[in-house]
């Protein structure tokens, strides 16, 4: 007796994604965005399996991917990523796809440099994704780098 075929791995996380957010989780992707969905799904199987040469080409796939999908939809490539990998690669693999917070990390979703970030900025950063024993300063840099802003914050710290 043979033993039944496996999903296709984008189909796969989609229906690991309805079990762990609920039904209709997917709903908001169109055709575009589930193809778009599938690519990002196997350049992250690529990713997990590849040299440096070949993570190089996956970063540059998902990043395209990404790119593909609607902005209120990427959401959804971010939380399949422990389907395909383990959880605290979400964390690690989604920030080298979309440098900065809430965009594709293409160049012209952030067109002019910030000067200085506000203290509700950076406590919304810090909050959002990094680990609790990291230092005010530290988050203020790390903000500052992925959202180009230039200065001193209050904490002292310098970007």
């Amino acid at each position: 007796m043979s033993s039944p075929k496996a999903k296709p791995l984008p189909v796969a996380a989609l229906k690991w994604l309805e079990l762990r957010l609920g039904v209709g989780v997917a709903a908001p992707l169109t055709g575009q965005d589930r193809r778009a969905f599938a690519v990002f799904i196997h350049a992250l199987d690529l990713y997990q399996i590849s040299d440096d040469e070949g993570r190089t080409g996956a970063i540059l796939a998902m990043r395209g991917a990404i790119g593909a999908m609607q902005t209120k939809t990427r959401w959804i490539a971010r939380e399949s990523i422990p389907h395909v990998m383990n959880w605290a690669d979400r964390s690690r693999i989604w920030p080298l796809v979309c440098p900065l917070p809430g965009t594709t990390g293409f160049e012209t979703d952030h067109p002019r440099p910030m000067l200085v970030p506000r203290q509700e900025a950076i406590d919304e950063f810090m909050n959002d994704g990094l680990d609790a024993s990291v230092e005010h300063s530290e988050a203020c840099l790390v903000y500052s780098r992925r959202h180009g802003a230039y200065g001193t914050c209050s904490c002292g710290a310098r970007s």
